[in-house]
Parts: C-alpha cells; structure tokens; sequence
C-alpha cells in the first residue's frame, strides 16, 4: 500500500488522464491512481488528516460564507419547483388552458436570462472599481438581497391574480430575482475559494442546497391539499415565500462578517505600524550605542599604542573569519536563490481561449440542464400518457428520480473531496449512458423505468457545479463576473430549449422518442466535457522571480 507521499496527486490523475502522448505513462497513471483511490477511501491515517483539515476549516470565515451563500440556494429550489405542481390551480385561477400557460414558464425564463447576463458585469465593475473589501461585500449582497426580496413579494402575490398577462409578468419579475440569486451566489462561491481545493466540495453543497428547495416545494402542495381551511396554492406560495424571506439574514451576516473582518484588518495593520515604529527607535538607540562604543575604543588607541596594535591583529584575524563567514552565507544565499527564483505556475489564459473555453462550457451546460429539466419533468407524462402504471406510481418515479438527485448532490461534497473533478465528470456522463441503457431496451417496463430513473439522478447529480467550476478547480485561471454569466446563460436557455423540443417530439413524433433525444444530447455533452478536459488542460510555466 502507497504512502501518502506517494499517493498521486488530483493534478498528476488529471493530466494523465487528458495526455496521450505516452500510453505506457497513460496506463501507470491509472494504475497509480487506483491505487491511490483505494488507499484515500480506506487508509485511517488519511481520515484522521481529513478531519484535522475539517477542524482547520471550522476556523475560517470562507467556510461560513459558503454556509450563508448555501441556504440562499434553498429559495432558488423552491422559485423553480414550484410552479410545475401548482399550475394546474394557477390557469384555473387566470382560467387559461395548461398547453398556453407554457407562456409562464417562458417568461420567468427571460428574465432569469436578462439578470444572469448583467449580473455578472455588474459583480465585475463592483470588484475593479471598489478598492474597500467590506463595501465590495456590502454591494454584492445587496444585489442578492434584492433578488430574494423580487422572489419573496412575488409569491406573495401570485395566488391572488386572476388575469394571465399580469401572471406572466410576475413571473417575469420572479426569473429576475431567480437569476441574480443564481448567478452571483455561484459567482462569489468560485471567489471564496478560487483555486483551493475546497471550491468542488462547497460547490456541491450549494447546489445541494437547490436540490433540498426543489424536493420541499411539492411536499408543501401535497400537504396543503390535505387541509380545506386554506386553497392549496395560496398555502403553498405563502410558505415557500416566508422561506425565502428568512434568507435575508444570511445577507445581514454575510455583511456583519466582512465588518468583523474589516476591524480585525485595521487593528492588525495598527500594531504593524506600532511594531515598525518600535522597531525603528530600537534601531536608532542600538546606532548611537554603537556610535559612544566606538568612540571611547578610539579614545583608548590613543591613550595605549600597545594595547592600539594588540587590538588591531584582534580586529584582523575578526575580519578574517567575518569574511570567511560572510563567504559561506552568500554561498548560502545564492544557492538558496537558485532554488527559489524558478517557481512553477499554472499559465493564464489569454481572452480569446477565455470566451472559447466559456462558451464551450456554456453549451455542455445546454445540454446537460436540458436533459436534466427534461427527463425530470415528462417522466409523469410519459408514464401517465403511455398508461404503463397508475398515476400514483408514476408520481412515484418522478419523486424518486428527484430524491436520488438530491442525495447524490449531497454525496457529491465527499467525492469532490476524495477523486478530481474530471474524473467525477467522465464518470458521471458515462452513467448517463448507463441509466438511460435498460429504458432503451425495455422501454414498457416499469422495472427498467424506475432502475433508469435513480441511475439518471445519481448522473446528473454533481454534473451542473462540477461543469461550472471546471474553469477554475481544472483549467485554474481566474473566473469572472462574465464568464460566470456566460455559462449560466448556456444552462438558462438549455433548460427553456431542450424541454421544449422533447414535448414536440412527445407529441408528433411518439413518446418513445424522448428517450432517443436525451441520448442524443447526453452524447452532445459529453463531447463537450472530452474537448474541454483536453483543450483546456492547465499548462504550468516556470517563472523567474528575479
């Protein structure tokens, strides 16, 4: 069993993973990397490290900051679950058919996409025009304080309309706060951390935290139609509003945080000029020490010759052996120098390779959201349409697809820890194939159906904050306001599209057909992640500080 000295590193498994060049070298690399999976899943001296790590982690504020940007992902679970269940009591309200109220879900998906386009901009202006860290932190929260207030009021609101337009409108107004809640919590989560190896653990996390809005959200409508004293979308609305409202605390914390950390700055550079002026007067005391010492000995030369040139031999046989030691120490020097001037670094990325790397990701994101959305929200219809079960086991796939995608996105922070992301994103995309496999083959029997749908949520599970922080945690540059934006806007318009191309097929075509398209897409994005994985892979250059 391997050391851990000479376990391979998540970096050695990555670029050997992505390099053909030597296949002898290729195939030594997994060997090792097997082995050094086996040994991180099981060797107790690495748990111990693990949880020594957790300690340390405790005691830092990102870790807090991650905890307070996690619990704002619940709302945005929440604004995007809850209008599937309800809107068979919404268009009884506006008295609008299902097929047209389609037009909601279009319109809360245009203003998501106009908020994640400006609010990435927005965080990048913050951040090159504001120099004070705790006014940087004050105005991007603010920015999320805005979209729970815009999400919050507008659930407040919703199940006392009546008319369509004004539905939609408020639902526009809905994708505005769902969108600038999405995009600048993934944005200041990537901040936090940057290129430390905790960014895919809490990346998952917050993600995971979606996943807990999106499973309550139905459990809130069921709940409510079991009572008659309220109507079950004004209940289920004004509960998941209250929640969403409760988030602005985080953002009050969030702040009171970077004051915290403002004050203990401004102290800490105040006992550094304290010490430097301290240090400054010691000096200039030991100077005129030194100064009344060499005059009283120049005193006494002249007083006693003798004593003058036995002094004198003294003074050279010191110099000898300062000049002997000051030799060895610049040796010392040098030789220290020639070792620290030639540091490693991973290379940055010039802007074009930037918007081709965003945009490649923002359409892997396309596809992969789309299948997500997708599969997650026909599944029901499929079942019910094709009569292959009842109703109440159909609802039950659809929860069980969603409740295994919501516990692999909390197992997802333990992976993220333990294997590189890129292998956890090869390995998902691979049991896409595989949960998808038995529908295609059987596709009239529920055993298959329900085997396919808790492989195909465990799949898509860690896929989204695997593929998002991908740029930073893999390619390690330095991701912005923008390129976030970007990669957001692929996965907004992916989940618009592709569901939308499934329910015509659904439709013209047959219900079969779903499947085939989702296999089709799922091989669209798997592409994607290959020519990003080996595109993109990080370079290190050799920098000479000198």
């Amino acid at each position: 069993m391997p050391s851990i000295e000479h376990a391979a590193s998540n970096d050695e498994i990555d670029s050997g993973l992505t390099s053909g060049k030597n296949p002898k070298n290729l195939l030594q690399t997994i060997k090792n990397s097997i082995s050094s999976t086996f040994y991180l899943l099981f060797s107790l001296q690495v748990w111990k490290e693990r949880i020594r790590s957790f300690i340390k982690l405790l005691k830092r504020k990102e870790f807090y900051e991650s905890l307070l940007l996690c619990y704002g992902f619940i709302p945005l679970g929440l604004g995007i679950s809850t209008l599937g269940p309800t809107l068979p009591f919404l268009s009884e309200n506006v008295k609008t058919d299902v097929d047209t109220m389609g037009w909601v879900f279009t319109c809360r998906g245009v203003g998501y996409i106009l908020t994640s386009m400006g609010g990435g901009y927005l965080l990048d202006v913050i951040k090159s025009k504001v120099k004070s860290e705790l006014k940087q932190t004050i105005l991007n929260q603010l920015l999320i304080f805005i979209g729970m207030i815009l999400i919050s009021g507008s659930f407040f609101i919703i199940p006392f309309i009546t008319q369509f337009w004004i539905l939609c409108a408020i639902y526009f107004i809905t994708g505005l706060g769902l969108g600038l809640v999405d995009l600048i919590s993934n944005v200041l989560m990537i901040w936090i951390w940057g290129k430390d190896k905790a960014l895919g653990p809490f990346m998952q996390l917050l993600h995971a935290f979606f996943g807990v809005g999106a499973l309550i959200a139905p459990l809130f409508l069921k709940a409510a139609l079991n009572q008659t004293k309220y109507a079950p979308t004004t209940l289920t609305y004004f509960i998941c509003a209250i929640i969403v409202a409760t988030s602005v605390f985080t953002n009050i914390i969030f702040c009171l945080l970077a004051f915290k950390q403002s004050k203990d700055n401004e102290k800490l550079e105040r006992i550094t000029t304290e010490n430097e002026l301290v240090e400054n007067s010691i000096q200039m005391d030991d100077e005129e020490d030194e100064l009344e010492r060499e005059l009283k000995e120049e005193n006494e030369r002249n007083d006693h010759v003798l004593e003058f040139t036995n002094e004198k031999n003294n003074i050279e046989e010191n110099i000898n052996l300062e000049t002997i030691n000051e030799e060895k120490e610049t040796t010392k020097i040098n030789n220290n120098e020639e070792e620290d001037q030639h540091l490693e670094e991973y290379e940055d990325f010039p802007l074009w390779r930037k918007i081709a790397l965003s945009l490649l990701t923002a359409f892997a994101l396309f596809n992969y959201v789309g299948c997500e959305i997708g599969y997650g929200g026909l599944i029901f219809t499929y079942l019910h349409d094709t009569k292959l079960t009842t109703d109440d086991e159909a609802s039950l796939i659809n929860s069980g697809f969603w409740l295994s995608f919501t516990i692999f996105r909390f197992l997802g922070v333990i992976l993220t820890s333990i294997f590189p992301d890129a292998v956890l994103l090869i390995v998902d995309s691979l049991f896409c194939f595989v949960g998808l496999l038995p529908i295609l083959i059987f596709p009239k029997s529920i055993a298959a159906i329900w085997v396919g749908s808790i492989i195909l949520g465990f799949a898509f599970a860690t896929q989204f904050p695997l593929t998002i922080a991908l740029p930073s945690s893999y390619m390690k540059i330095q991701v912005t306001g923008w390129m976030t934006s970007v990669m957001v806007i692929g996965a907004v318009v992916g989940e618009l599209i592709v569901p939308v191309l499934m329910t015509n097929l659904f439709k013209f075509v047959s219900p079969f057909s779903l499947f085939w398209l989702i296999l089709g897409v799922c091989t669209i994005a798997f592409i994607c992640y290959i020519v990003l994985l080996v595109a993109f892979r990080p370079k290190k250059i050799t920098i000479n500080i000198n």
